[in-house]
């Protein structure tokens, strides 16, 4: 909590200002309660957003692996793209790269 005075950071709650000595205003429950509120909509909204990203992060990379996939059996490397995925699945997105690709320089 800070003081509506001069702005210190003071214990929530208290009653007078252990910097500039005045008396803070008495919280209500309700502004507590909005307060809660608001943090927690906050949480919720970073929450959300969050999940979204990982999702679209996600989203993304199997569509790398897809289209990795696609070019490999196209190329007639001897995978077809279960297997490769299987291959990612199971190595890793690069192990699979160069195990179908072999080393790039």
């Amino acid at each position: 909590m800070q003081c509506p005075f001069c702005m210190e950071q003071i214990i929530d709650g208290a009653q007078v200002c252990r910097f500039c000595g005045r008396d803070q205003p008495a919280v209500t429950e309700e502004k507590r309660g909005r307060s809660r509120r608001r943090r927690w909509t906050f949480i919720l909204i970073f929450a959300v957003l969050l999940a979204v990203v990982i999702f679209i992060f996600l989203a993304d990379q199997g569509q790398q692996h897809i289209a990795m996939c696609e070019s490999a059996a196209t190329m007639a490397r001897g995978f077809t793209v279960d297997q490769c995925m299987k291959l990612i699945h199971d190595s890793g997105f690069d192990v699979a790269k160069v195990a179908i690709f072999g080393p790039q320089n």
